[in-house]
């Protein structure tokens, strides 16, 4: 499950669960009201009907109280409820919407041309060295593809970008290639580092994480 897939599935269910509290608070309040207003009117129709009865015979009076089955309506306000959020999680995942992220709007089952596989650093005193290995995912062949290694410096800028070949040349679509460096330069000021890809004429190849990658 890529992580677009994860991201829309998690906004999702958080809309559909904040309409199902919101439906499920709306009707009990809407049925709370409604069951006061019919319960004030049994109670006129039963004071009135006392009334007109002699005393003798009004322990014989058909209507001594209203029940209301509370159970039953809180039960149909869930069922209502439910079916409200899943029909929000439906919308939300299939239906055009502006500034949302979603099914209609994107493919996030799409397969992104290069995955990560492996990548591995060595810090030590004059520098680090980085070794990684990915693959090409593609039905088409990569030449030279070119490992971009941007080195970020303790300010959380880039201090310099390294360019790296992908070995082999080419890079065949279902195989797997290898770019390795060694840094030995500003070493007292580097904190980290970041990998991108681009193929022979410049453009930047999109690429993934495997499972063991971070």
């Amino acid at each position: 499950m890529s992580a677009d897939l994860v991201i829309i599935l998690d906004q999702a269910l958080k809309f559909a669960l904040w309409g199902f509290l919101v439906a499920y608070l709306i009707l009990l309040l809407y049925s709370r009201a409604k069951l006061r207003g019919r319960r004030r009117k049994l109670e006129d129709i039963y004071m009135e009907v006392a009334e007109q009865v002699p005393p003798s015979h009004s322990d014989r009076l058909p209507f001594s109280g209203a029940l209301f089955d509370q159970w039953r309506i809180s039960m149909k306000a869930l069922m209502v409820s439910v079916l409200c959020g899943f029909a929000i999680f439906i919308v939300f995942l299939f239906t055009p919407l502006p500034l949302i992220k979603n099914f209609a709007s994107d493919n996030p089952f799409r397969i992104e041309p290069l995955r990560v596989t492996a990548l591995t650093y060595d810090r030590f005193y004059e520098g680090f060295s980085v070794k990684g290995e990915v693959w090409n995912q593609t039905q088409e062949p990569f030449y030279q593809l070119q490992a971009v290694i941007s080195v970020i410096g303790i300010d959380g800028g880039p201090l310099e970008e390294v360019t790296v070949p992908v070995e082999p040349i080419p890079l065949e679509p279902g195989a797997a290639g290898i770019f390795e460096l060694d840094y030995t330069q500003n070493s007292p000021f580097i904190s980290g580092y970041q990998v991108a890809f681009f193929d022979q004429t410049g453009k930047a190849i999109p690429h993934v994480l495997g499972f063991d990658v971070n």
